[in-house]
């Protein structure tokens, strides 16, 4: 294990300048400011399932600790409605992972389907608005001891594929209880290339590599296409996916996307004496870390225009020169931002790649 002080971690991204930069058409953060229905909000849209305008934004914030300040208000799930409503991507993604995030608080227990029960399902990617089968399915449900819940997820379960009866199929052999009334951070990601979902709850923000999921589930025929995100209210007799209230929705193309933390602006290389060269190049380069960072690990990630990941590695800086310029040989052409973030911090520059 890193020492937290040591920590360094590195971007990759097809981009022209320097400033605030996004991977892909699919990353997106939603604070949920303002009021009223979700629905009509920053592109969410009714999915025509159930009963329009149900979904309620409500004033406040959900906070996590070591996750970039949340901001604006958040979203009211009821135990007593019914709907669907989508946020459809400027882009479908075809390829590669796409990860999702957001802070969730279940209200009360009573709310949610027993634990002997597979729960019921309530946010998910959608391939297009209101079309199933749904891929990366977050479900909830009472957990074993009073005052707590699970939380899990489902690939897909359509397709000639069995419905889940156990609960296993979603939570694991093993479900963790949260407790009722406590934020959880919760990051998801499903895998188009070997057609995967998984789940982590309150992982480890700002490690060099990605941590381990908390559970991964792989049920159910693929899917070319990952088209939008959505909520979803569903209940009968006032219980299944229960009162919750969920906030600082996130989409991207990686786990750093999607789990940014209390970071400051981002800087130019030379604010830090930083070092990237030859620049121009033909794809070998030297990343020169100044003595304050280059002893410690480094993670490195490596993203296509398209948020595809290229490279996700972590050691020293002699490894991720290595595998720096191995995956820049191999690239197509063009100008790149080189990006880091280190103990708060952030800094990028230009290469071009010819």
């Amino acid at each position: 294990m890193m020492k937290p002080l040591q920590k360094l971690s590195l971007s990759l991204v097809a981009f022209l300048g320097v400033g605030s930069i996004s991977v892909s058409a699919q990353e997106f953060h939603d604070a949920f400011s303002g009021t009223g229905t979700v629905s009509g909000h920053n592109g969410w849209e009714y999915a025509n399932i159930g009963t329009s305008g149900q979904t309620m934004l409500e004033a406040g914030s959900l906070t996590y600790p070591g996750l970039a300040a949340s901001t604006g208000n958040k979203v009211a799930l009821k135990a007593t409605n019914n709907e669907y409503i989508n946020k459809m991507f400027a882009t479908p993604v075809t390829t590669g992972e796409l990860y999702g995030s957001f802070l969730l608080n279940v209200v009360d227990g009573a709310s949610l389907r027993g634990n002997e029960t597979i729960g019921n399902y309530f946010m998910h990617f959608v391939r297009s608005l209101g079309v199933t089968p749904y891929q990366a399915r977050i479900y909830v449900r009472a957990g074993s001891a009073p005052n707590t819940f699970n939380v899990g997820i489902l690939n897909n379960t359509l397709d000639g594929v069995p419905t889940p009866v156990s609960g296993t199929e979603m939570y694991g052999t093993n479900p963790t209880n949260y407790t009722i009334g406590q934020t959880v951070l919760i990051v998801f990601k499903h895998d188009l290339g070997n057609n995967s979902s998984s789940i982590w709850v309150n992982p480890t923000l700002g490690a060099a590599q990605e941590p381990a999921p908390t559970y991964t589930a792989t049920a159910g025929v693929a899917t070319t296409t990952l088209g939008g995100i959505a909520f979803r209210q569903n209940n009968t007799n006032g219980q299944g996916t229960g009162n919750l209230e969920i906030d600082e929705v996130r989409v991207g193309p990686s786990f750093d996307a999607v789990t940014p933390g209390t970071t400051t602006s981002v800087k130019d290389f030379a604010t830090a004496n930083i070092g990237l060269y030859p620049n121009p190049t033909s794809g070998s380069v030297k990343l020169q870390l100044p003595a304050s960072l280059a002893n410690g690990e480094v993670g490195l990630t490596v993203y296509s225009l398209e948020g595809k990941v290229l490279l996700k590695t972590a050691g020293s800086e002699q490894k991720l020169n290595q595998e720096l310029a191995t995956k820049l040989s191999a690239a197509a052409n063009g100008v790149y931002i080189v990006r880091l973030e280190s103990n708060g911090n952030s800094y990028q520059t230009r290469v071009v790649k010819n």
